[in-house]
């Protein structure tokens, strides 16, 4: 840190060692310190050593605990890596906490992964893209959510069916508050009358129970919001005796490594990783060259895909 080190304990009023303490992370330092410290290294574009500016991405996302083997998030960020690898740039994976850190010189650009992003994005921070959550004033690529879940609802009903299920994750998530949009849209368009009781929020741990409440109203197909919930929803099926696609049909969204091996394999809807990824990277790398505060805002669309598979039964 050399000066640096002084030049912050001035700004935020502390001793040298008390910055010392909060670098190297010392447990009894008291959060109102740490908070001073962080905000006089913000504004003293200052940033821990360890980071590499040239040539590397950061890619932020929302909570560590949230990645794992077979999560979307886990698996954009695999994509996205194998993207910027191709033209020999480095990816840096950092969450929340980084933000008070962020500054031109910290990164090429950062790669906004959360599913949402209420936090304030620093004024001295690199360019700054965010996926599926489209915000104002700020560069974004995302999959056209309402259209995924409209080509769903198209898609059953040319196959006869009038009770549609639509089974969605947090409503305060942009990504699914566009789904229950277009599942609305497509009922519409396709002269279905919505029923809310046909209609549940959930999360994965609570899928089970859903699925209870949603079978007691009888539809004829389920459509389930997210990519790590195939399993989940067959699993629940089963432990009601429900066949599919004999007793009632479904639609998932695609996980590469699950949706063609479920029993049946699922009809499903794909964001399409490899395109998604292939844009993310393409648009992170122009904004880093061209982003110089006055450039128009660029907000990427992508539609999504159905892939048929043997999960829905044609009633006409």
């Amino acid at each position: 840190m050399g000066n640096k080190i002084t030049d912050i304990a001035k700004a935020a009023g502390v001793s040298i060692a008390t910055v010392s303490r909060v670098y190297g992370k010392h447990p009894y330092v008291k959060e109102n310190l740490r908070t001073r410290v962080f905000k006089a290294a913000q504004d003293l574009n200052y940033a821990p050593k360890f980071n590499i500016a040239k040539n590397t991405f950061a890619i932020l996302t929302g909570s560590p605990n949230g990645i794992h083997l077979g999560n979307f998030e886990s698996a954009l960020i695999r994509a996205i890596s194998i993207e910027l690898f191709k033209v020999d740039y480095n990816v840096q994976i950092i969450t929340e906490k980084f933000l008070p850190f962020l500054h031109s010189k910290t990164f090429s650009g950062v790669i906004d992964i959360r599913y949402s992003s209420e936090k304030n994005i620093p004024d001295s921070a690199p360019p700054f893209l965010t996926v599926n959550h489209p915000r104002k004033g700020v560069h974004s690529v995302a999959t056209d959510h309402a259209q995924g879940l409209e080509l769903a609802v198209d898609y059953l009903a040319k196959k006869g069916h009038k009770k549609i299920s639509f089974i969605s994750g947090n409503s305060e998530n942009w990504g699914n508050r566009e789904r229950f949009n277009g599942y609305k849209r497509g009922l519409e368009k396709n002269g279905i009358e919505f029923d809310k009781l046909l209609f549940g929020v959930t999360s994965n741990d609570g899928l089970t129970e859903t699925v209870l409440s949603i079978m007691k109203k009888k539809p004829t197909a389920i459509i389930v919001s997210g990519e790590g919930c195939a399993h989940r929803l067959n699993y629940s099926l089963y432990l009601l005796d429900e066949k599919i696609p004999e007793d009632v049909s479904v639609i998932t969204f695609e996980d590469v490594d699950v949706s063609q091996f479920l029993t049946p394999p699922h009809t499903t809807i794909s964001q399409n990783m490899p395109k998604l990824a292939e844009a993310i990277a393409q648009t992170a790398l122009e904004i880093s060259k061209t982003d110089t505060g006055n450039k128009s805002i660029k907000d990427v669309i992508l539609e999504n895909e159905l892939i048929e598979r043997e999960s829905v039964k044609d009633l006409t």
